[in-house]
């Protein structure tokens, strides 16, 4: 940089500024601007453009990044400025390509450079600007927003050094600023995860890779005051940009749209004055403190209730947190008295599926258990009616057969419809819980469905069935005895 100073300073050239990047044009002549320091600059990653040229011959050189030579001149004829010995080499080094050369060659003449200074953030581990008035007033056709979004491009990168600034320094919560000579300053640090929450939730527009204001916002330095008076009113605009609804952003402009309840149309291309940043600060922290939708709903409320016209609106942040506060007061109130109301119905519904199972299943219990006793009656008929010899053997058998299938039919019925009927209130129930997950927390429908009566419906369906079991078996042994006691 002091090399590239010393030739602006000899040669009047002038500056344009960007971030990571400075071009310099200069005029002067050939031998003013060393070969050799050309080929230094472009193994620096910076690149050169040098313009020859008399009334009736120019030549363009370009020295690339890093170091390479390129050329050209229009016309490919060479004037009469070069003769005899001199034009010669002057032809030799153009037809060959041997630019450098060709540049000492035309050391007396004219010429106009074009240097472009540039820094790559991931390669040097910082960012640069030659000074701190190229940060804090942007080039034609950009805007504030594109030079800080441009700070945090890459994302480990987290240092700005200002060649001008000398041994000042600046630190915020995700930012450092700091001259070529001061100390090295670390920046303070935040907690990145409810701003990184909110982002996910809201922000799917152009503003997602917007950094958060609390990141820009200084929290000490020593001398650059005019950049921390800088990033205190980029922090207030960001903070809007965050709690907008959407967001129309380019490199010349920033705009922004409030359309909950009321339509406000906002132009944030430039930065609005210090004055309510603590307030609006406020107001974007407690916005982000949770992504839910209640308080997002709030505050947006809150902006239409408050701000009647775009001009009013950076005035606002202190009233439209008041405003929202409550309003997210008001809803959380109406949500507990909806989640309590629907807790008690839950509570009411478990109650009713317990009882109405439990009926069920006895009454599944006691259908089978008639069926199951006429079955043994009839079985222990035959066996009497075989003794009386009123029937003969083989059609005792055949009724104690008739009997054994009436006790598996019995069992069938019982077992593969009676009580998964009964059954299917209440798994139906507890599979309708689940769509419940608005009004009831996950511990509300666990402690629903540990509910005692619940327990104990499931206990009588358990125990019905074992009932309904046990007196299959004594069918089937009165069967199995009748089969071998008639003669």
């Amino acid at each position: 940089m002091a090399l590239v100073e010393r030739w602006r300073a000899a040669h009047h050239g002038s500056y344009v500024d960007e971030l990571n990047r400075t071009a310099v044009d200069m005029a002067g002549r050939v031998r003013d601007f060393d070969v050799s320091d050309l080929r230094t600059l472009a193994g620096r990653g910076h690149q050169s453009t040098m313009t020859v040229g008399l009334a009736e011959f120019q030549a363009v050189i370009t020295v690339d990044p890093p170091g390479g030579f390129s050329g050209s001149t229009q016309p490919a004829t060479f004037p009469s400025a070069f003769s005899g010995t001199q034009l010669t080499d002057v032809e030799d080094a153009f037809t060959e390509g041997r630019w450098p050369d060709f540049l000492r060659l035309c050391a007396d003449l004219e010429c106009q450079i074009h240097i472009n200074l540039q820094v790559v953030p991931e390669v040097a581990g910082f960012n640069w600007i030659r000074t701190a008035d190229a940060l804090i007033t942007p080039i034609e056709q950009r805007t504030w927003l594109d030079t800080i979004q441009g700070l945090f491009r890459a994302g480990s990168v987290v240092e700005l050094v200002v060649e001008s600034a000398g041994d000042s320094w600046l630190s915020a919560a995700g930012l450092s600023i700091l001259g070529p000579t001061a100390q090295p300053h670390q920046p303070s640090g935040y907690d990145s995860g409810p701003w990184d929450a909110y982002r996910k939730a809201w922000l799917a527009d152009d503003r997602t890779a917007i950094p958060p204001p609390i990141a820009i916002y200084p929290s000490s330095h020593n001398g650059l005051d005019a950049v921390d008076e800088y990033l205190k009113r980029a922090a207030h605009a960001i903070c809007w940009i965050w709690l907008a609804t959407s967001a129309s952003i380019s490199a010349s402009r920033v705009g922004l749209t409030f359309e909950h309840g009321a339509y406000l149309e906002v132009d944030f291309s430039k930065l609005p004055p210090a004055d309510g940043t603590e307030a609006t600060f406020a107001l974007a922290e407690w916005s982000t403190a949770s992504a839910d939708y209640m308080r997002q709903d709030a505050v947006e409320h809150a902006i239409a209730l408050v701000v009647g016209d775009p001009a009013t609106l950076v005035g606002s942040a202190r009233r439209v947190l008041n405003t929202a506060k409550l309003l997210l007061q008001l809803a959380q109130s109406g949500a507990i008295a909806e989640a309590l109301a629907s807790r008690r119905a839950a509570i009411q519904a478990a109650v009713d599926a317990a009882r109405t199972t439990s009926e069920a299943a006895r009454s599944a219990a006691r259908s089978s258990s008639d069926r199951v006793f006429a079955e043994v009656a009839v079985a222990v008929g035959i066996v009497l009616t075989n003794a009386g010899s009123l029937i003969n053997v083989v059609t005792a058998h055949d009724l104690i057969l008739v009997v054994a299938a009436l006790g598996v039919a019995t069992g069938l019925s019982a077992y593969l419809f009676e009580y998964p009927s009964a059954a299917h209130t209440l798994e139906s129930f507890e599979a309708d819980l689940r769509a419940h997950g608005d009004a009831l927390t996950r511990d509300d429908i666990a402690d629903i469905k540990s509910m005692e009566s619940l327990k104990r419906a499931k206990d009588d369906v358990w125990r019905a069935k074992l009932n309904t079991g046990a007196l299959l078996l004594v069918v089937f042994a009165a069967a199995v005895i009748g089969w071998f006691v008639v003669k």
